[in-house]
């Protein structure tokens, strides 16, 4: 069923969606054509994405705000594990690269890229 939130999510949802790939697409046109001599090599990746990303954001609003309310702490701990999952795997590529870290601030050194 479809309420007025729902329209308002809905629109506001797929207006940062198309300025975001018209971002993506005018930022990366010339890299993508130098690297791989596609210039929307980038745009059809990110509009890939984009399409997988409505798919599940559809999934989501069709689901009761019940369901959704009892099961907020398992969405949350998997949020919190998909985070660790990706920090450990940036410090392994940071590691790979050879970029030494910070040791006060934990950041990446910018004087080493």
């Amino acid at each position: 069923m479809i309420y007025r939130n729902n329209i308002f999510l809905s629109v506001s949802f797929i207006g940062l969606i198309s300025l975001g790939l018209v971002m993506v697409t005018s930022s990366s046109i010339y890299i993508a054509d130098n690297l791989t001599g596609n210039p929307f090599y980038f745009a059809t990746r990110q509009a890939l994405f984009i399409g997988i990303g409505i798919l599940v954001f559809t999934i989501f609003i069709s689901l009761p705000s019940s369901f959704l309310e009892k099961t907020d702490w398992l969405f949350l701990l998997i949020s919190i594990l998909l985070l660790v999952a990706l920090l450990i795997h940036w410090f392994q590529v940071v590691r790979v690269m050879g970029h030494s870290l910070d040791p006060r601030l934990g950041l990446i050194d910018p004087m080493s890229c």
